[in-house]
């Protein structure tokens, strides 16, 4: 299957890659649904997983420049998807390179049902499929950048362990998690202690609504916000109509604020997998960044969050000097402001390896 990014031969047939591994493999565009059906067949499912990611992001990062391209893996043994693994290839500055869309690349995340076999033999022709692409793209940097995220287990993930001796440089990072398991009177034990009178004086202030359905009048006054507080397009509307379609499937939700004259003053987005919610964008009047509008608008989504049953609340990454690009004066503000409505601190992992040295037996 030679695939075509924007009438540039793309020198990757599918079959090649088939005779790489015993598994039964698809990419993940010649079968969506058995992508989609997989969050049943795994405990937790990250947002970067998700099809709803993939698809934003291969749109966002068109936008912004470059060729791009879907190149995710489904890997099935004996009739049971047991791994699916978020590939991406782009073509920019006349080079190729392998990440997951926005970040590096993503190890591949397993079934209930893989055996422990089954899942160091994924990983090993994982690595393979690796070294079989970057060789075909002629991807001269011997070393491969990748992520692995909060998988909501106390052990390291397989995709880590199996390559510690092999790791030539580990950074780690921190994100805020706010767990969603409990009534709301318990998660709110866990906000900063002065976000809660914030949080009843916006209440009297302005109006909270939540968009859980296809709405186009309310969606254009969000993108109408956006656009007066970046003071810019910063995006393409096919960017935009994917998160409205995603409200539309019941895998994301809009929360707004409206004033005592009906107007909309703040919004935010969020999407979302069984497993985990995260925030994907938001707008807020500039004229009331001094008042807790940011504050009352987590504190709506957060109680849509525990009526979807929703485990865990990704906040954000948790500023930090260790952090790639370091997070300006800004950018620590914001996360102060969200680990007031966190629980937990979690770390993820940045992996450097040797692409000849990873392992493939």
């Amino acid at each position: 299957m030679e695939i075509n990014i924007n009438q540039m031969n793309f020198p990757l047939n599918f079959e090649d890659i088939r005779a790489l591994t015993n598994f039964e493999i698809q990419l993940k565009k010649e079968n969506f649904k058995c992508w989609e059906d997989f969050e049943k067949e795994t405990d937790y499912l990250p947002i970067c997983y998700s099809d709803a990611y993939a698809n934003f992001n291969l749109e966002f990062q068109k936008y912004h420049g470059g060729k791009w391209i879907d190149y995710s893996i489904i890997f099935t043994t004996q009739n049971k998807t047991i791994a699916i693994w978020p590939l991406s290839i782009s073509f920019k500055n006349n080079l190729y390179n392998l990440s997951s869309f926005r970040v590096p690349l993503l190890p591949p995340i397993f079934s209930n049902s893989a055996s422990r076999r089954n899942k160091k033999n994924v990983v090993y022709d994982v690595n393979k499929i690796i070294k079989f692409i970057i060789n075909k793209l002629n991807i001269r940097d011997n070393s491969l950048q990748s992520y692995v995220p909060f998988l909501n287990t106390p052990s390291l993930p397989l995709w880590f362990s199996m390559q510690t001796s092999q790791v030539h440089e580990l950074r780690v990072e921190y994100d805020l998690f706010l767990s969603i398991e409990a009534n709301l009177d318990e998660i709110k034990k866990n906000f900063r202690k002065s976000y809660k009178p914030l949080i009843n004086s916006a209440m009297n202030e302005w109006k909270s609504f939540k968009l859980t359905e296809y709405d186009k009048n309310i969606w254009s006054e969000f993108k109408k916000l956006h656009l007066e507080a970046a003071g810019r397009i910063t995006r393409s509307e096919e960017t935009w109509e994917i998160q409205h379609n995603l409200i539309k499937k019941n895998k994301a939700f809009l929360t707004y604020l409206r004033d005592d004259k009906n107007k909309m003053v703040a919004c935010g987005f969020y999407w979302h997998t069984k497993s985990e919610c995260e925030y994907g964008v938001g707008a807020f009047d500039r004229s009331l960044f001094d008042k807790p509008i940011g504050h009352l608008v987590q504190y709506v989504a957060i109680e849509e969050m525990i009526k979807r049953k929703i485990k865990w609340y990704r906040v954000g990454r948790k500023a930090n000097k260790n952090n790639l690009p370091i997070p300006d004066k800004k950018e620590e503000y914001i996360s102060l402001f969200k680990q007031g409505f966190s629980s937990h601190t979690m770390p993820v992992y940045f992996l450097t390896n040797k692409i000849n040295e990873l392992q493939s037996s």
